[in-house]
């Protein structure tokens, strides 16, 4: 498990884990379920985590 948090907001964080979906590996959000990215496109999970932090701070 991973505990992502927004730089200068700590209050703003999502804990993110890796399952198998399919035949493929996924980060997940922890709770949810919510697919962010596959784990072999990484480079796109930052912008991805950073929409769902801003997302969930409303």
């Amino acid at each position: 498990m991973l505990n992502v948090v927004r730089a200068g907001a700590p209050h703003r964080s999502v804990e993110v884990e890796c399952a198998r979906v399919g035949h493929r590996w996924w980060y997940l959000v922890v709770g949810t379920g919510e697919g962010v990215v596959p784990v072999d496109e990484v480079e796109k999970a930052p912008e991805v985590l950073l929409g769902i932090l801003d997302r969930d701070s409303k």
